[in-house]
Order: structure tokens, then C-alpha cells, then sequence
């Protein structure tokens, strides 16, 4: 018989072991990044989580976001968001999305708790999974989009088929690097 303390320190350690893998991954693609100019902003990747007693949901993060930026291409934004578990997904995900404004001035205020960084998820089937999908009015998509974006291009990639850095350069920091030019 299984002993129950063992079950529970067993699984807390495989999920620390999951959040630290994640972790290279996430440290592996802003390398690459950088190496093209795209610096991440800031440090924080948490998108959902929640610390309160009454909401364990919330206590372990399921989706991590991160967002890049290029001096270069001030109208841009390159974004990264590793989906764990979310209930429209069958498997962990990792999706690019690259978002521009028409007006050059307008900054992106986005937010770790910003929904709109998963259009993929709204916009696509899961048919299409690898496949670049483009969204050409974002407010036929996400009706509350208040930003004045001329189009986003967003795609995804089952996490787990990323297994070594070559691998994060061909299945997602080239193709996210693409949708830049």
C-alpha cells in the first residue's frame, strides 16, 4: 500500500521538477531572442495565478507569458505565452504572436492578467496547429480591444515536440522572428 505522505511529496516534487523545466525553456528562448535584438520586458512570466486560500485553482500558474521588444521595431511586440493547462487545450502549448499598432505612439499596456495575448486560442481550430494564423481586425476577435492594432499574426506548437535549444530555434523562435519581417 502506497503510503499517502509519500503520493503528496512525490507530486509536489515532479510539479517543481515541471516549473523548473519550464523555467530553462523560457531562459532558452530569451537567449535566442536577444540574439536577433528582441529583449524580453522585464522578468515576470506568471499570466494566472492566485494566492488566496479559498482559490487553489489559482496557486499554481498554468500559463506564462512573456513579451519581447526591439528598439528597432518600436510599433511591434513579439510575444511568447506557454500554456500548461487551460480548458480549451488537449496538450501543453507554447504560441508566438506578433502584435502591431497603426499609431507608432501608442504604447502596449499590457498586463499579465491580458487574455487578448492568447488569440490563437480564439481565433483558431486546433486543426491548425503549426500554422501561422493571421487576425486582421482584433475587434471581430476580442470585442474589448481598445488598442488601435493593424493586425496580429499568432501560431502554436505543442510544447512537448520542443525537446533541446536547436529545437526551440527551428519550431519557435525562427517562426516567431518571421512574423516580425
Amino acid at each position: 500500500m502506497t503510503d499517502e505522505r509519500t503520493v503528496i511529496r512525490d507530486s509536489i516534487r515532479q510539479v517543481k521538477e515541471i516549473y523548473e523545466q519550464v523555467s530553462v525553456f523560457i531562459v532558452t528562448a530569451d537567449g535566442l531572442m536577444r540574439e536577433k535584438d528582441w529583449n524580453p520586458s522585464g522578468n515576470t512570466v506568471v499570466y494566472e495565478s492566485n494566492a488566496t486560500y479559498d482559490r487553489p485553482s489559482g496557486w499554481l500558474p498554468s500559463i506564462l507569458t512573456r513579451e519581447y521588444r526591439n528598439r528597432r521595431a518600436k510599433n511591434m511586440v513579439l510575444l511568447m505565452g506557454i500554456i500548461l493547462d487551460h480548458q480549451d487545450i488537449k496538450e501543453p502549448l507554447v504560441i508566438g504572436t506578433q502584435m502591431s499598432v497603426i499609431d507608432v505612439s501608442e504604447k502596449f499596456p499590457y498586463t499579465n492578467n491580458d487574455d487578448r495575448y492568447f488569440w490563437f486560442l480564439k481565433k483558431a481550430n486546433f486543426d491548425a496547429i503549426g500554422e501561422v494564423v493571421e487576425i486582421e481586425d482584433p475587434k471581430e476577435v476580442y470585442e474589448k480591444e481598445t488598442r488601435d492594432l493593424s493586425r496580429i499574426l499568432t501560431f502554436a506548437t505543442p510544447l512537448l515536440e520542443i525537446k533541446n535549444s536547436e529545437q526551440m530555434r527551428e519550431k519557435f523562435v525562427t517562426k516567431l522572428l518571421e512574423l516580425a519581417r
